[in-house]
Formats: C-alpha cells, sequence, structure tokens
C-alpha cells in the first residue's frame, strides 16, 4: 500500500511546466496527469488542452511528455519507446471527437514509438484500463512531417494538437467531422483562433526535423 501510494504521489511531483519548441507553437499552462502504476515518470511534464467532446459541447485533455531524446522521422527506435501519454477528464462522461479518447476514469493512453519493418516509423496509441492496466492498441499510424524546422536530437520533447503546413494522410474515420474551423468562428465560441483550431486538430509531437503529425 505504501509503495502504491509512494508512486503516486511521486508521479504529482513530476508535473512541470512544459516550454515549446519555436518551431511548434502550442503551449498551456502545467495541468496534472495520471500514470498508471509501474509506468515510467521520470521528468513526466503535462498541459491541459480543450478538445472537441463526442456528440457536443469540450472535454479537457491531458498531454503528458515524457522526458527523452527527439524522434527522428526516418529513423526509427531500435526498440518501442513511449513518448507522450494523454490523459481525457471526460467532463460529462464524454469521449474526445477526433480520437475516441474515453474519459480518464475508464482509461487513458499512450503513445509508443517503434519500427515498422521496413524503415519507417510507426505510432501506437494504446489504451491503458484503468483498472486493469491491460494495454490494447486503439490506433496506429505513421509519423508524417508536419512543419520542417530542424532541431537537436537532446532537444525538449512536446505534444500537443496542431494543423500541419504540410500535407500529411490522416486514417478518415479520425479526419472525418474534425476539419479546422474557419476563424471567424472564434468569436462566436468564445475561443480564440489558436484554441479554436485545437479543438479538433491531429496530434503533433516534437522530433529531429521540427514536428511531427500522426498520419496513417
Amino acid at each position: 500500500m505504501e509503495t502504491t501510494v509512494s508512486r503516486r504521489m511521486a508521479a504529482a511531483c513530476f508535473v512541470l511546466a512544459l516550454s515549446s519548441l519555436e518551431a511548434c507553437t502550442p503551449a498551456t499552462r502545467p495541468g496534472e496527469l495520471v500514470v498508471p502504476s509501474g509506468s515510467p515518470t521520470a521528468l513526466l511534464m503535462s498541459k491541459p488542452i480543450q478538445r472537441e467532446a463526442q456528440g457536443s459541447g469540450t472535454v479537457t485533455v491531458e498531454v503528458g511528455v515524457i522526458a527523452g531524446p527527439l524522434p527522428t522521422l526516418d529513423m526509427p527506435p531500435g526498440a518501442p519507446v513511449v513518448v507522450a501519454w494523454f490523459s481525457n477528464a471526460g467532463e460529462g462522461g464524454k469521449k474526445e471527437k477526433r480520437y475516441g479518447f474515453k474519459p480518464r476514469a475508464e482509461a487513458e493512453y499512450e503513445l509508443t514509438l517503434m519500427n515498422d519493418g521496413s524503415g519507417r516509423t510507426k505510432w501506437t496509441l494504446n489504451e491503458v484500463n484503468r483498472r486493469t492496466f491491460a494495454r490494447s492498441a486503439h490506433s496506429s499510424g505513421h509519423l508524417w512531417l508536419c512543419d520542417a524546422s530542424e532541431h537537436p536530437v537532446d532537444g525538449p520533447r512536446d505534444a500537443d494538437f496542431k494543423d500541419c503546413s504540410a500535407q500529411v494522410m490522416y486514417d478518415s474515420a479520425q479526419a472525418n467531422g474534425a476539419l479546422p474551423r474557419p476563424a471567424r468562428l472564434a468569436s462566436n465560441t468564445g475561443f480564440d483562433t489558436q484554441t479554436l483550431t485545437r479543438l479538433n486538430a491531429p496530434i503533433w509531437i516534437s522530433c529531429t526535423s521540427g514536428c511531427c503529425s500522426l498520419g496513417r
């Protein structure tokens, strides 16, 4: 019991402010992320992002980043590596719309990178059951270049939601109904333009070539 409590307290203590990379500008205040027992928590950082909910309204998704070397688009890791976590507060019991993230009372999600066997970097969002900590593949695809701007491999990791300047092919199920909203709608929703586009934009992560998006 003491070990479990200590672990949870340690995870909470590792919640830190996150400085975004210049080429990947979204940034918010530090938030809280619940990490399943036994998962790595070293230098865990997180931030809350408002996301479009299934049905209507919004939910708060915590985006957590685990410190480590930046991924390289055309050089997959030698072994699978977890780079980020996503945890939906699930206000009103709602799922997040684009990725279908369940409320954190049910599950959280880890973003894992690996070699797909052909030399491309494959990403997988694993769903982690909050009661059993069992993992199952939720969705997967490949890293695509989002914005080009070179960063050193030892630069800070970051993750967020944004639309890309480069063309990225996305899974149709994720992209359906999640297209960028016109900026003029910002005044009608109470959100600024940057927040509005992040409501339904795809996930990006920092990489050595700039920003990488989770394409198909």
